[in-house]
C-alpha cells in the first residue's frame, strides 16, 4: 500500500522521530458500534478488547507501509494516546494526568490472515504486528483539543475519502480505555494506546 498523499484525521501525517521507539503499544478492537458490527460483533463489549501491536510496526510517513505479500491490508484511522507516567490502576479522574499528548494513527491489518486466526481461534497478533503497519502523525499537546471525547477523524488517501467518524462515537471513552488498561497492565511513560475504531 502505496502511502501517496495521506492525510489523517485533523492532521497531514509527519511523524517525530520519538514514536520509533516505544515500551509497548496497546490497541483497542471494536471500539465503534458501526465498526464492531462491520466485524461481526453480536454484542457490545462490556469492557475493551485489547490487542498489542510490536514497536517495530511504527512508520513515519513519507516511509511507506510495506505489505507483504499475499496479505490483503484494511486500515483504520484511530485516535492515539501517549502516555506520559508510570501508572497502575489509573482512576477514571486521573487519566488526563497520564496523557502527554495524542495522535492520528492508522492502524493496518493483515485481514485474510486476520480472519483466519479469527477462525481458528487463535491470536492475531501476526496479522496486527508486521513492521510498518501503524503509520503515527506529529504528537499534539492535549491543549490542542477541548475533549478528546468529540474529535472528527478522517482518513483521505491520495484525495480520496476512504474513513470518517467522531470519538463521540467511541463505545468505550478515553477515560474509560485508559483506565481499564491500567488495570491489566502498568503503563509506562512513552506507550502508546490506539482507541479504536
Amino acid at each position: 500500500m502505496a502511502y501517496g498523499d495521506g492525510q489523517c484525521g485533523f492532521l497531514t501525517i509527519m511523524g517525530l522521530a520519538k514514536f520509533k521507539t516505544v515500551p509497548k503499544i496497546v490497541a483497542v478492537g471494536q471500539n465503534y458500534l458501526l465498526h464492531a458490527k462491520e466485524m461481526g460483533a453480536k454484542s457490545i463489549p462490556k469492557n475493551p478488547i485489547l490487542f498489542l501491536k510490536a514497536p517495530t510496526s511504527v512508520v513515519i510517513p513519507p516511509e511507506p507501509v510495506k505489505v507483504p505479500s499475499g496479505v490483503v491490508a484494511h486500515y483504520e484511522v484511530e485516535l492515539g494516546l501517549v502516555i506520559s507516567r508510570m501508572g497502575k490502576n489509573i482512576p477514571k479522574s486521573k487519566v488526563t494526568d497520564h496523557i502527554e499528548g495524542f495522535f492520528c494513527g492508522i492502524d493496518v491489518t493483515a485481514r485474510n490472515l486476520q480472519l483466519e486466526a479469527k477462525s481458528a481461534g487463535s491470536p492475531w497478533s501476526v496479522a496486527k504486528g508486521f513492521d510498518t503497519f501503524l503509520p503515527v502523525s506529529e504528537q499534539l499537546p492535549l491543549d490542542k483539543a477541548k475533549d478528546l471525547n468529540d474529535l472528527n477523524l478522517y482518513l483521505k488517501v491520495d484525495g480520496e475519502m476512504k474513513q470518517q467518524d467522531s470519538t463521540k462515537n467511541m463505545i468505550h471513552s478515553v477515560e474509560d480505555l485508559v483506565s481499564y488498561i491500567s488495570s491489566v497492565m502498568t503503563l509506562q511513560p512513552g506507550d502508546l494506546i490506539l482507541t479504536g475504531m
